[in-house]
């Protein structure tokens, strides 16, 4: 198989496109060409995380096709028509098949409708979420539609589920960050600070570091109205924002030591970080802290409750 340091998924998806799928419809169904959208939402290669590693599976010539209705012919079975024709092999590079195939033909709405608790794409706040457990992997799918690469899409209907998609409503962005909020306290300014460095368990350590960091990756792309991705890509999509510069060392530092007392400043250290960043953008206030003792994330997870408009989202939180 033909190796390149230059060649990664993204760039040969799109030449798979343009030199092998835009030319076949051009000549098997020109009809469908003003009416598709074309692109990848899906895999590490949007993200530009891509490696060796990363080529077992669902790697290198593939394309994403979408329609709105399926006039003529169903989605199946153009996607099989195509699967037919298309070549086993793309520039040496060969796409693996465990899990789903190389050529997929989508409904739009159904495919960027489906994380959402009715299946279908939101109309109003409460149809984003039915309850704040479950953002987290509705906000990775969104991450990708964000993010995701379009090959082509001359009557924009990729362009306009991507706009409409492109933030959370409001209220519901003040419920994730909330949720957030209480992550960062739960995990770091309560459990580790005032008692896992007493008690020196290394399990349950291990386990709140990493929930600690989770969270404050994802604040840090949620209070800039982005999307966080799932926990493998999380650190790659961060450190590619400016504000990671001023919390990365520390994220590092309390995964390279032991040190309950080291690992403990690097918890405060982000998290008088995020919160001089949320009071800087007036997603908090400057006077946040009530003198009740209780660590300030989560005061400040009750402060973005009550900014929360609508009774019925707020009732949402876990």
């Amino acid at each position: 198989m033909h190796e390149s340091a230059s060649q990664n998924g993204l760039a040969i998806a799109k030449d798979y496109w343009l030199q092998w799928g835009h030319p076949w419809l051009a000549a098997r169904h020109p009809q469908l060409l003003e009416r598709i959208g074309v692109g990848l939402f899906s895999g590490s290669e949007v993200l530009g995380a891509d490696d060796a590693l990363s080529r077992d599976h669902g790697w290198g010539p593939r394309l994403e096709i979408f329609r709105s209705g399926q006039e003529g012919f169903s989605n199946e079975a153009l996607q099989s028509e195509m699967t037919a024709a298309a070549p086993a092999e793309w520039e040496g590079f060969q796409n693996r098949y465990q899990f789903a195939p190389s050529i997929q033909v989508h409904n739009l709405a159904e495919y960027f409708g489906r994380n959402f608790p009715r299946r279908r794409l939101p109309e109003s706040p409460l149809d984003w979420v039915c309850c704040d457990a479950k953002l987290p992997n509705l906000e990775s799918h969104l991450h990708f539609v964000r993010h995701g690469a379009v090959f082509h899409d001359p009557a924009g209907i990729l362009a306009e589920v991507r706009a409409r998609l492109r933030t959370y409503p409001e209220d519901v962005w003040l419920l994730r960050m909330a949720q957030l909020c209480f992550d960062l306290a739960h995990y770091g300014e309560y459990n580790f600070c005032w008692r896992l460095v007493k008690r020196q368990d290394p399990v349950a350590a291990a386990m709140a570091v990493g929930s600690f960091q989770l969270a404050a990756m994802a604040l840090s792309l949620v209070m800039d109205h982005d999307y966080a991705p799932y926990w493998k890509w999380l650190h790659h999509v961060f450190r590619s924002r400016e504000f990671a510069a001023r919390l990365d060392a520390h994220l590092l530092s309390m995964s390279t030591t032991l040190d309950y007392q080291s690992r403990a400043a690097s918890i405060e250290a982000v998290c008088q970080l995020l919160m001089a960043e949320l009071v800087e953008r007036g997603i908090l206030p400057p006077d946040l802290d009530d003198g009740s003792g209780l660590p300030l994330f989560f005061q400040a997870r009750a402060y973005l409750l009550g900014r929360i408009g609508d009774p019925a989202v707020r009732a949402l939180a876990g």
